[in-house]
């Protein structure tokens, strides 16, 4: 019985181990477990399962075990496609076990195992594109040991190594993506604003400016003449760095929401309304003034974008042989001026310089302040006193008001005072009522061009704006 018991032991204990443990008695089970980055520097990065390597680097691998006293397996990589299954999962193949995998994989073990730990050890791995694997296709690489009889996947889980030239998106924080999304559409914005309202004025205008405008308009133009002589070579520059940064806000766009779709309405929606929109808007009205405090952005953006825009800038004023930002139809326009001046029977001179600048001004632009005006109540006695300050006020129609200065009922004509004598101290009301001269009222932003037209029906007089804060002056 003792014989017969030792003689089924073995039998019994092979049994045990082969088809309780792995099912294959000619092969043994791989003693690695799995592995991780160690010390990782530059842009070797490892988070979860999937571990980024750019193209040329190498990085050190720590591989842990389950047994101390054996003696450590080969190591190895094998590449398959993106997808692919890690390992002998049912009917899948194991990429491990082809050795074309193998020699094909970007990832190379290089140099002996070194095991400084009872459990694990390190390996260094270089990262060594293949010919044949195109730049940014990711490609799953499985960890894989020889231990016995043929190569194995450890472990039932993929991993995933992504060869990449740059920084990943994905390891992007929150935050600073955040960040990023704010502060690009709005330094495109100041770029598009530096664009407008230095390329805006033509140097025809800069010039026009410099010999008949402002104190202040002349200071400004003299200030950009210098930097508009440039104008191919800025907008060269101003072009490519707004571009660059909307390519950025739709890759930061795409990483944040995650679909193509969504990233390319929400980019092109905040490029419209923050980059494009709002420096149109307000370069329409204050980019003059603006022009002059953003010379010195755009002669960083010249510096910047020397190698590039300068060569670009060049071959535009010889191909072009005025700046891109010149509009044809304004020289067009200045020869149409200068050959009508001396014509004074020209329809184009009587029109624009009888009513040119009256369509761009309003009634509030040549009013004066109600505060300034000289005006008598309704309740004055033409005295001597009362009639000596209005000859010495020096107009020719005074407003009367009651109670207040805002409210205009009557209009008293200098010539009226003809007939009047001081020493009768003739109520002012006794007189404006008798001439009853007619008192018009008109809203503050109504053009100059039509109020030329009621001059030409004859419907002359003092006006009023309706806002009660100016009055149209009376000399």
């Amino acid at each position: 019985m003792v014989a017969s018991s030792a003689g089924l032991r073995f039998p019994c204990m092979l049994l045990l181990f082969c088809g309780i443990g792995h099912g294959d008695c000619g092969r043994d089970a791989p003693p690695v477990l799995g592995l991780r980055l160690e010390d990782p520097a530059g842009l070797v990065c490892m988070t979860g399962r999937d571990l980024s390597a750019p193209d040329g680097a190498a990085f050190k691998l720590r591989l842990f075990g389950t047994e101390p006293n054996a003696s450590w397996p080969w190591v190895a990589f094998a590449g398959a496609a993106a997808g692919g299954v890690a390992g002998a999962v049912g009917d899948a193949p194991d990429p491990c076990v082809k050795e074309s995998n193998r020699r094909a994989s970007s990832f190379q073990v290089t140099g002996a195992f070194m095991q400084d730990e009872a459990h694990s050890g390190l390996i260094t791995v270089e990262v060594r594109r293949r010919g044949g694997v195109p730049s940014g296709v990711e490609t799953d690489h499985h960890l894989c040991v020889h231990s016995g009889l043929d190569w194995a996947t450890v472990g039932p889980d993929r991993l995933r190594i992504t060869t990449d030239t740059g920084l990943p998106a994905d390891h992007i924080p929150p935050w600073a993506l955040a960040v990023l999304l704010v502060l690009l559409p709005a330094v495109c914005a100041l770029l598009r604003v530096v664009q407008l309202s230095l390329l805006g004025p033509d140097p025809v205008e800069l010039y026009v400016l410099h010999s008949c405008g402002s104190e202040e308009e002349k200071r400004a133009a003299k200030r950009l003449e210098p930097i508009r002589r440039r104008g191919n070579f800025l907008a060269c520059s101003l072009l490519f760095l707004s571009a660059l940064g909307q390519a950025a806000v739709g890759v930061l766009l795409l990483r944040a929401l995650g679909t193509v779709v969504a990233a390319v309405f929400a980019g092109g929606l905040l490029v419209f309304l923050v980059a494009e929109l709002a420096p149109h808007v307000l370069c329409s009205g204050y980019g003059f003034q603006l022009a002059p405090g953003l010379t010195w952005l755009a002669q960083v953006c010249l510096v910047l974008t020397c190698p590039l825009s300068c060569p670009l800038g060049l071959v535009l004023d010889l191909a072009l042989r005025r700046d891109i930002s010149t509009c044809g139809i304004r020289e067009r326009a200045m020869e149409m001026i200068r050959t009508s001046v001396n014509d004074p029977y020209s329809e184009f001179v009587k029109e624009e310089f009888s009513r040119g600048m009256l369509r761009s001004k309003t009634v509030e632009d040549i009013l004066t302040p109600l505060k300034d005006c000289f005006m008598l109540p309704s309740s004055v006695v033409l005295d001597f006193s009362t009639m000596s300050d209005i000859m010495q006020s020096g107009y020719t129609r005074v407003p009367v008001y009651e109670e207040e200065r805002s409210n205009i009922v009557e209009i008293l004509y200098v010539k009226d005072l003809a007939l009047v004598d001081p020493d009768d101290c003739t109520p002012m009301t006794t007189i404006t009522k008798f001439y009853n001269h007619p008192l018009h009222y008109v809203f503050n932003d109504t053009k100059l061009d039509a109020m030329l037209e009621e001059f030409k029906k004859g419907v002359w007089g003092t006006y009023t704006v309706l806002s009660d804060l100016f009055v149209a002056p009376s000399k």
